[in-house]
C-alpha cells in the first residue's frame, strides 16, 4: 500500500516538472512562430506528354504515352459500351415496367 502512495507522488511530481517546463518553454516556441507566410516559390514547369493514338487491323484504337524517364509500365483497358455505344436504330431500354 506504501508502494503504491510513492509511485502515485512520483508520477504526480513528473507531470508537475513536465507542465512547467512545456509552460516555460511554451512562450520561447510562440515567439519563434512568424506573423505571416513565406512568399510563393516559382511555379513548377509543366511537361505533359503527347499521346500517340493507333488503330490495329481489327479497329481496337491503342493510345500510347511515352516516358522514357520512368522505368514504369503501365496498361489499362478501356472498353467502350452501354447504351451510348447502341446504333440509333435499336429502341433504348423501357423507362417504366408498364410498357414491356
Amino acid at each position: 500500500m506504501k508502494s503504491d502512495e510513492m509511485s502515485r507522488r512520483k508520477n504526480i511530481c513528473r507531470l508537475a516538472v513536465f507542465t512547467a517546463i512545456l509552460m516555460a518553454s511554451g512562450g520561447a516556441l510562440a515567439a519563434d512562430f512568424p506573423a505571416t507566410p513565406p512568399a510563393p516559390g516559382p511555379a513548377p514547369a509543366l511537361s505533359v506528354p503527347t499521346p500517340v493514338t493507333q488503330t490495329l487491323a481489327n479497329g481496337l484504337q491503342v493510345v500510347s504515352v511515352r516516358r522514357a524517364d520512368l522505368p514504369l509500365v503501365t496498361a489499362q483497358l478501356v472498353l467502350r459500351r452501354g447504351g451510348e455505344m447502341d446504333p440509333r436504330r435499336w429502341p433504348a431500354w423501357p423507362t417504366s415496367p408498364r410498357t414491356c
